[in-house]
């Protein structure tokens, strides 16, 4: 799956050589592979490492808040629940014992101190682990703040984070993530971005890519089934994927669950028109896709022409 491999790799090439970048942005529409993609790169760094101290990939969840915007404090939290059962992390944990144990309700009432205790601990526990960087799925709800702030002043946050523990923050999301990625020369010479792009099947290269990915995919298919005929409908199947390998993944594995339930062993092109997703939510998930697409190419375009201005003007 090309457009796989290139994140992927991406990806993991900065996780290793981040240098003196802070962060990444990794944006695409929803469906397209990008929570998949976080846990192949954890699981697959964490199976590499040989030293059963280092822990070398954090993967969390932003937990939408239940009243009010999301707490930072939240975010120092899962870190260290992560890293509690660390041996190096458990003897620096007293110290925050009480905050870990309090109600949500009431963290957002914390003083000033235990928010410190908390990012000191957060901190410490991110370098004795040897983290190298921390995953956070739908990573857009970090840029939520505390309601009072910015998008700039939350990064420069995950900056500082970055800046003392060497751990490179990936958030991972919608397009709403593109919006941060050049806030301001400094956050956008220490940010990173990958484009994680789903497939068009009126582009021939694309057409051939998302033929390939769907036998990859149908090949796995614990069914009997006409492969080949299947094969053949890869439109219909990008069609009602919206070309998102996330989508067309989780649609034959719905179709898989449905056949199983009636106790059948053939995989029919009638149980996957019965299970692909509802026309509602292609047509969302297609209009988010094309908004956001748009927003890219007009973002590079311009961006492109404002240099090239800049330079005429020296």
């Amino acid at each position: 799956m090309p457009h796989l491999t290139h994140v992927d790799e991406q990806l993991s090439l900065w996780v290793e050589e981040h240098t003196d970048a802070t962060h990444v942005l990794l944006c695409g529409p929803g469906g397209v592979g990008k929570s998949k993609e976080l846990k192949v790169v954890a699981e697959r760094f964490t199976k590499e490492e040989s030293d059963r101290f280092v822990v070398p990939i954090l993967l969390l969840e932003p937990i939408p808040p239940d009243l009010g915007p999301y707490l930072r404090l939240d975010y120092y939290r899962q870190i260290i629940n992560a890293l509690k059962d660390h041996i190096l992390v458990r003897e620096i944990l007293g110290k925050v014992a009480h905050l870990m144990a309090a109600p949500k309700a009431t963290r957002g009432r914390a003083g000033a101190t235990d928010w410190l205790d908390m990012r000191e601990v957060a901190e410490q526990a991110l370098i004795r682990a040897c983290v190298k960087a921390v995953f956070a799925d739908e990573g857009h709800r970090l840029m939520q703040g505390d309601g009072r702030h910015s998008t700039d002043e939350q990064l420069e946050w995950l900056k500082s984070l970055s800046n003392r523990t060497n751990v490179l923050h990936v958030l991972a999301g919608p397009y709403a993530l593109f919006g941060f990625r050049n806030t301001s020369g400094q956050l956008a010479r220490r940010g990173r971005d990958i484009h994680f792009q789903r497939y068009h099947v009126n582009e021939r290269e694309d057409r051939k890519e998302f033929a390939g990915a769907l036998q990859y995919l149908l090949e796995r298919v614990p069914l009997s089934c006409d492969f080949d005929a299947l094969l053949k409908r890869w439109r219909w199947f990008a069609e009602g994927s919206v070309g998102c390998i996330g989508v067309l993944k989780d649609w034959l594995v719905d179709a898989v669950t449905a056949t199983l339930a009636q106790g059948e062993t053939s995989f029919t092109e009638e149980m996957l028109t019965r299970t692909m997703p509802h026309p509602a939510k292609r047509v969302s998930l297609e209009m988010e896709a094309r908004a956001g697409e748009h927003k890219v190419a007009l973002h590079n375009s311009e961006s492109a022409k404002q240099f090239q201005a800049l330079l005429k003007s020296l």
